[in-house]
């Protein structure tokens, strides 16, 4: 007799099946992590423009990030509220990134220190990144695990 049997069919489609499951669980978290990284990165390298734009006095005027829900705005202005529009920079993030709440970091024209230290956070389920920028305009990222 050739063939296998159903017993070992079952076998097979079941370890497949667990295998798949596994697979799918691990590469969605390897993805979001990488998603949160990359927006991470967008908001870090926002910030170097923005304080580069500031210390070289371009165009003399502040530069700064402001931090909303879904997408991260270099601009230029003394505030976000007061920013020229038409000069902003705007990066989307990914669906699996959030922002638990939304903060700006401001240059001001000549000087490459922040108006006020701040920390800008950025997350997703599972991390967060924290990017924190002292009162001399030096820059340090931290991954954390969010607590629910």
């Amino acid at each position: 007799m050739r063939g296998f049997s159903f017993v070992e069919v079952i076998v097979v489609v079941g370890l497949l099946g667990l295998l798949l499951s596994v697979g799918t669980v691990v590469s969605l978290h390897y993805l979001n992590t990488q998603q949160l990284r990359v927006a991470s990165e967008a908001v870090f390298d926002a910030l170097q423009q923005a304080q580069a734009n500031a210390d070289s006095q371009t165009n003399m005027q502040s530069f700064g990030v402001k931090i909303l829900q879904d997408e991260a705005v270099r601009f230029e202005g003394s505030s976000y509220a007061t920013r020229a529009p038409s000069q902003d920079i705007t990066f989307v993030f990914p669906m699996t990134v959030s922002v638990p709440a939304a903060s700006e970091a401001v240059f001001p024209a000549g000087s490459p220190f922040p108006s006020a230290a701040t920390t800008l956070t950025i997350q997703n389920e599972q991390s967060a990144i924290d990017i924190r920028i002292n009162a001399y305009g030096l820059f340090e990222k931290t991954e954390r695990a969010v607590s629910h």
